[in-house]
């Protein structure tokens, strides 16, 4: 089931779509956009198929929502019919944010297992990628792989509340939202994701924002010049591990006012970070607890720079060790006669 689309056209794409067959039990199709510049004035929708659309690579095929389209690119699923499997490969997706009022790049709605690979999704008037569902129909492992998205005007990657279990990895998240929105380059309310490897820099307010989330591990990231929180875990967020990633100069929106890791419920481990600044507006903390924050645990980690204090302890359980820049265990010398 291969499409081959060499036209400029909409309806080119779609007619391609429609070709292929329905989901059940049915793979995936393919659909082939060949190198060159597509104005896409209405959603490209699968359709409530298994698709796989696959550019010639991000210099080659390129995607552009045209003036006052005002709809997400790309659409998946609609909360409530059952798609398992699917891919968006080696597109440049541009927003064309000036010229519209509202839209996401790549929206799915109750989709499980889903990968999207090797995307340029920038420019956005909304999320860059939009993760949504449905009581009954969550979005559940999506896997976002080696993507630039960039400038979108809200977040660069949003998972709400009805889905988890989605993996993020290599992908260079930047410039997206604004500080007085909260926007962050990635917000996530599900459980059981795993960002790793990424580089996540100058957002709006937050690099990463998990809201009433659970289990999630962030691992191995660089961390810079967001404006505020590096990483909040709020909103009851609880279970959480960030685990050997770097942090410079965060919390850029104004000195001493915002803590690079900073989280308000329980049981969150933070262990074998590098935290540091070296720009005039410096974080207050390197790790801050807020009310209702206890049991949790921070360890080996390298803290510098923080202008109030490296760690701020609120709960009366939480464990504190071996953290370079802030003493926990006895020091100093002594003369035993």
């Amino acid at each position: 089931h291969t499409e081959e689309i060499s036209y400029e056209e909409m309806v080119e794409i779609l007619a391609a779509i429609n070709l292929l067959p329905k989901v059940s039990g049915t793979p995936a199709g393919l659909i082939y956009l060949s190198e060159g510049d597509y104005t896409i004035g209405a959603a490209i929708d699968f359709a409530l198929k298994q698709v796989n659309l696959v550019g010639n690579g991000v210099e080659s095929t390129r995607l552009a929502l045209k003036n006052s389209a005002n709809v997400d690119m790309i659409t998946v699923g609609d909360g409530s019919t059952v798609i398992s499997g699917g891919s968006i490969k080696n597109l440049s997706l541009q927003g064309n944010k000036g010229n519209n009022t509202t839209g996401n790049g790549i929206t799915l709605n109750g989709i499980d297992t889903f990968t999207i690979e090797n995307c340029l999704i920038a420019n956005f008037a909304e999320n860059g990628i939009n993760l949504t569902g449905t009581v009954t129909r969550a979005t559940v492992r999506t896997f976002i792989h080696s993507c630039l998205i960039s400038n979108n005007n809200t977040h660069g990657i949003k998972a709400g509340a009805y889905g988890g279990n989605n993996y993020i990895e290599q992908c260079a998240i930047h410039s997206n939202g604004a500080f007085a929105d909260s926007d962050a380059g990635i917000s996530t309310t599900g459980a059981e994701g795993l960002i790793i490897g990424c580089d996540i820099f100058n957002n709006g307010r937050y690099g990463v924002r998990v809201f009433s989330g659970s289990d999630n591990s962030i691992v191995g990231c660089r961390l810079t010049g967001n404006n505020g929180e590096a990483i909040a875990l709020d909103g009851g967020s609880h279970n959480n591990m960030v685990l050997a990633n770097t942090f410079q100069n965060n919390c850029a929106q104004a000195n001493n006012t915002y803590d690079v890791i900073s989280m308000n419920d329980t049981n969150n481990v933070i262990m074998s970070n590098i935290i540091r600044a070296t720009a005039a507006n410096k974080h207050r903390y390197s790790i801050g607890e807020t009310t209702g924050a206890n049991n949790n645990v921070f360890a080996f980690n390298n803290l510098q720079n923080a202008v109030t204090g490296e760690i701020n302890i609120v709960g009366a359980a939480t464990i504190v060790r071996h953290n370079k820049g802030f003493v926990t265990e006895n020091n100093g010398t002594a003369t035993i006669t």
